[in-house]
């Protein structure tokens, strides 16, 4: 499944790593892809990550979970790479360019 169709309203965050050297972020969430369902645990990965920033001081009060996740192809034309932003529901953003992902549902 392509991230783009996905809501990830209300996606719950349990681990986030950027690993320096590989340049990969790993992003271990439960998803709402059915509202009507529980959240599934899943995973995404990106490969060929540039670009990192993320925000930590919460200043609309604590949260684990997305209020909105972009994507954008081909954000960046000189390097070919992708942008992706996330916008927590802690009114934080993470952000960052990659090459490719990958998402993977642990319990479907």
């Amino acid at each position: 499944m392509e991230l783009n169709l996905i809501n990830f309203h209300d996606a719950v965050i349990h681990d986030f790593q950027f690993n320096w050297t590989t340049h990969q972020v790993l992003v271990e969430l439960s998803i709402f892809y059915d509202r009507a369902s529980t959240a599934k645990k899943s995973t995404m990965l990106f490969t060929g990550v540039d670009r990192f920033s993320a925000g930590t001081g919460a200043p609309w009060g604590s949260s684990h979970c997305i209020n909105t996740l972009t994507l954008k192809e081909g954000e960046s034309e000189t390097d070919n790479l992708n942008a992706v932003n996330i916008e927590m529901q802690s009114g934080d953003e993470i952000f960052f360019l990659y090459e490719k992902n990958k998402l993977n549902t642990v319990d479907l």
